[in-house]
């Protein structure tokens, strides 16, 4: 399983908005529903995932870090 934080700016359109607590919660639900099924990859060596892909490391042009790369 691969589970992307990409649309988290979408939670300021959320009233009420979840707190820091919530969204780790809700993450750490996922990882345990995700080893209940034998399948893991979720972002954060430290809460339990089995990888960490960066996504924004991968995309970004390095010489311009608000950009994405060219390539």
């Amino acid at each position: 399983m691969i589970f992307s934080d990409d649309p988290i700016n979408d939670l300021g359109s959320t009233s009420p908005q979840p707190t820091a607590g919530q969204l780790i919660t809700g993450i750490k639900q996922l990882i345990t529903k995700a080893h209940d099924h034998g399948i893991t990859f979720i972002r954060g060596s430290g809460s339990g995932c089995d990888g960490v892909v960066d996504q924004d490391a991968a995309t970004h042009d390095p010489a311009n870090p608000t950009w994405y790369s060219p390539s």
